[in-house]
C-alpha cells in the first residue's frame, strides 16, 4: 500500500508490502419450506456471515498505518493484533460512568486524547429472503441486518453543529444544561451536570470535530428492507393458443426502507472511501441512498 513519507524527499508517498492480514469466518446457509398446503406456499432462506480480519503484524518499525483518514482527528488505522480501528479525538470521561466531564466555568465539554473507538469491522451480517406464493400470486422480500462496527459520520456532524437538525431545537430559546455530562467535586466523586451552557447554539457549536469527533461516532448496526417485489404469473387459459407460452408481469423495489439504524439522519451503509477493507467507518456528506422501483414484463415464447 502507499504511505506517506516526507516530502522533503520529493514525493509524498511509496509504496510497500507493509504487513499481514489474516481473515477467518464461517458462512451458514440455511433453506426452509415453511408452508405448502391449499395453493400457499412460503419458502425461506436465511444467510450467516461472520468474518474476522486481524492485522497480524506490519512492517519492522512501524506501530501503526493510517488505512484512511477523514482529515486529522478522525483515522482507520491497522494496528497489530486487532481488526481495523477507528481513532479519533474525544471527551475527557468519568472513569466510572464513562460519561463526558464538564468545564464547569463554561458549561461545556472538555476534550480529550485520541483513542480507539473499535473495530470499524461489522461482527456479523444476515441476509433474510422470503418468497411467499399463492395460486398466480408471487410475493418475494429480503432483509439485510449488519450488527457492530463504529461510524464516524460527518454530516451528522455538520447538522447538529449549524443547528440545521430538530434535536438542536430543545431548549433554543432557554437555558441549555448538557444533561449527559457530570461534574468533578472537590473530593474527586462526581454529580450530573447542573451548569448552563450560555446558549444551546454554543453547546451544539462546541460539538464541532475540531474540538472533538467522539460526539459522531456510532454502532452501524442498521436493518434494512433490500428488496421486494409481486408479480402474477398469467395462466395459460388466458393465453389461449397464441405464439406466447408465458407471461409474468410485476413490480419490485430495492432498498425500499431503513427498518432500524443508531445512526441519526444519514443511510449507515453509505461511506466517505467506498467499498473493501477500508471502506467502513467513516461518512463524509455522502449523497443519500437510492431507492428504485421498476416495472417488470417477462415472455415466454
Amino acid at each position: 500500500m502507499a504511505i506517506p513519507i516526507p516530502q522533503s524527499t520529493g514525493f509524498s508517498t511509496k509504496t510497500l508490502n507493509v504487513g499481514r492480514v489474516v481473515q477467518e469466518g464461517i458462512e451458514v446457509s440455511l433453506e426452509a419450506k415453511i408452508l405448502d398446503r391449499g395453493g400457499f406456499r412460503w419458502n425461506s432462506i436465511v444467510n450467516f456471515t461472520h468474518n474476522v480480519s486481524i492485522v497480524e503484524k506490519l512492517a519492522e518499525g512501524t506501530e501503526r498505518i493510517v488505512i484512511a483518514s477523514e482529515f486529522n482527528n478522525v483515522q482507520v488505522v491497522a494496528v497489530p493484533g486487532k481488526q481495523f480501528q477507528l481513532f479519533t479525538s474525544t471527551w475527557l470521561t468519568d472513569s466510572a460512568s464513562g460519561r463526558p466531564i464538564i468545564n464547569p466555568a463554561n458549561g461545556l465539554r472538555q476534550p480529550g486524547p485520541v483513542e480507539t473507538r473499535g473495530s470499524v469491522m461489522p461482527n456479523f451480517t444476515m441476509g433474510f429472503v422470503n418468497n411467499i406464493s399463492y395460486k398466480n400470486f408471487t410475493l418475494s422480500a429480503t432483509i439485510d441486518w449488519r450488527s457492530g462496527g463504529s461510524l464516524y459520520s460527518s454530516t451528522v456532524a455538520g447538522l447538529q453543529t449549524s443547528g440545521a437538525s430538530a434535536e438542536t431545537a430543545v431548549n433554543r430559546e432557554g437555558t441549555f444544561i448538557d444533561k449527559y455530562g457530570v461534574l468533578v467535586n472537590a473530593d474527586g466523586t462526581v454529580r450530573d451536570n447542573d451548569i448552563p451552557a450560555r446558549s444551546s447554539q454554543t453547546f451544539w457549536n462546541s460539538l464541532a470535530p475540531a474540538g472533538s469527533s467522539d460526539a459522531f461516532i456510532y454502532d452501524a448496526s442498521f436493518i434494512k428492507l433490500r428488496e421486494m417485489g409481486i408479480s402474477y404469473n398469467f395462466p395459460a387459459s388466458m393465453l389461449g393458443s397464441s405464439f406466447i407460452r408465458g407471461l409474468q408481469i410485476g413490480v419490485e423495489g430495492r432498498n425500499l426502507a431503513l427498518l432500524y439504524s443508531k445512526v441519526p439522519h444519514i443511510d449507515p451503509e453509505a461511506t466517505l472511501f467506498g467499498a473493501g477493507a477500508d471502506g467502513f467507518g467513516v461518512e463524509r456528506n455522502t449523497v443519500p441512498s437510492t431507492r428504485s422501483i421498476g416495472f417488470n414484463v417477462r415472455l415466454t415464447f
